[in-house]
């Protein structure tokens, strides 16, 4: 979710009281995440290679995330 998700979720007061912090995760860690639990979850046969390659380019059978 992104900030303004939240702040419709939780409501005004909630928002303007809580302390709020974020955390930005690794780019090549999120990638590689993503990669295990697709292929996992979608029993998928490629490299990592191709399904990065593929994502980053939106070309090819893994292109959409």
């Amino acid at each position: 979710m992104d900030a303004r998700e939240v702040k419709e979720a939780v409501g005004k007061n909630i928002w303007e009281n809580y302390y709020k912090f974020t955390i930005e995760r690794n780019p090549y860690d999120r990638l590689v995440s993503f990669y295990k639990w697709r292929t996992y979850r979608f029993d998928l046969d490629c490299t990592f290679e191709d399904f990065a390659f593929s994502l980053l380019t939106r070309k090819g059978k893994y292109g959409s995330a």
